[in-house]
């Protein structure tokens, strides 16, 4: 073959893989956007530095922002010193819940990875991990883990003491200040013995004001003087309970026709007898009435009505209630679902 001849022969050859690239990369479907990572905005945490003991927790938000329901089949921990809560299996479009983590460090120590892989079915199946990393010091101990309340009905102010004791070796470690996220939480550290490489605390934790009724969770800080862990973070949680609870709180309307009406019970509970003086929609259309007459009593069942809005699209319905009883905020129903032409 000539020179020539083998010229055009490789310019021909290099055309021929161009255009199959070419064709090859046109057959290859285009990337699909990972649409989890709008519904699922924060997929890993650091706690940090933490004492051994410690029990923490960090909720992880799940936000709707599909035109579908997205639902919560499985969670499966990574760890066995991992617990997971969820706010809600069904998430309606438009709305969000939160898959909350805690991490027990009583058994660990060094750096402990861990979380929770959470499984969708609806709308379409996946698997989302969601990871709770901590160093957990050895030489760092509080006991117990946390500090909870439990149930708190509102105006108690109960006090919780934890021990927190330091055996690191530095002379002079201490506590430098403390800060809490909520002003319904107030800290007050004490030593109670010291050693040349060790030193011992109680810390007594109050909770007070008037809080709403509902999951109450607070974070105390406590800041040292020591340059390997100068924060150490502390989990506060309490279950307010109010004078008045309405059952079930949140209703899940599903799928509904523009302008149709739904009816449902409701049952109001209280602490002592009341009257229900008042029903306000604070968005969307809706409307209490008693079935057993306006008398003082403890338990009122409610049919609550609901009318859907004209506009395709997810909806969201609030209704507050309000009764006689002094100092008692209203209740508050919220109602989801999707209205479909």
């Amino acid at each position: 073959m000539t020179m020539s001849r083998l010229r055009i022969a490789l310019a021909f050859a290099v055309v021929w893989v161009v255009a199959a690239t070419t064709r090859l990369d046109a057959q290859q479907p285009a990337a699909v956007p990972d649409w989890t990572a709008q519904v699922f905005p924060e997929r890993t945490f650091e706690l940090g530095t933490v004492a051994r003991g410690s029990k923490l927790r960090h909720s992880f938000p799940v936000v709707n922002r599909t035109n579908q329901e997205i639902h919560i089949a499985d969670t499966i921990k990574k760890c066995g010193c991992t617990e997971v809560r969820l706010g809600a299996r069904d998430v309606p479009p438009g709305t969000q819940t939160f898959v909350e983590v805690y991490l027990d460090t009583t058994r660990f120590q060094g750096y402990k990875p861990s979380g929770v892989t959470v499984v969708l079915d609806r709308p379409v199946s996946a698997s989302i991990d969601l990871n709770l990393n901590a160093f957990i010091r050895d030489d760092l101990t509080l006991t117990p883990g946390s500090v909870d309340f439990g149930t708190v009905t509102r105006g108690q102010s109960p006090t919780v003491v934890l021990n927190l004791n330091y055996a690191g070796g530095q002379a002079g470690w201490k506590v430098t200040a403390m800060e809490t996220v909520s002003p319904h939480v107030t800290a007050e550290l004490s030593e109670t013995a010291r050693t040349s490489v060790s030193a011992q605390f109680q810390l007594k934790v109050t909770l007070g004001g008037d809080l709403p009724a509902g999951p109450f969770k607070d974070e105390i800080t406590l800041k040292t003087n020591d340059p390997r862990a100068p924060v150490v973070p502390i989990s506060v949680s309490a279950q307010v309970q109010g004078r008045l609870t309405l059952s079930p709180a949140t209703l899940v309307l599903g799928r509904l026709k523009p302008g149709q009406v739904v009816k449902t019970t409701v049952l109001l509970r209280s602490s002592a007898p009341c009257k229900v003086v008042e029903t306000q929609a604070v968005q969307g259309e809706a409307s209490a009435a008693t079935t057993r007459g306006n008398a003082a009593q403890a338990l009122h069942p409610l049919t609550v009505t609901i009318k859907a809005p004209q506009e395709p699209g997810p909806c969201t319905v609030v209704l507050d209630l309000a009764t006689d009883m002094a100092n008692e905020p209203p209740v508050r129903l919220t109602a989801f679902g999707t209205v479909t032409p």
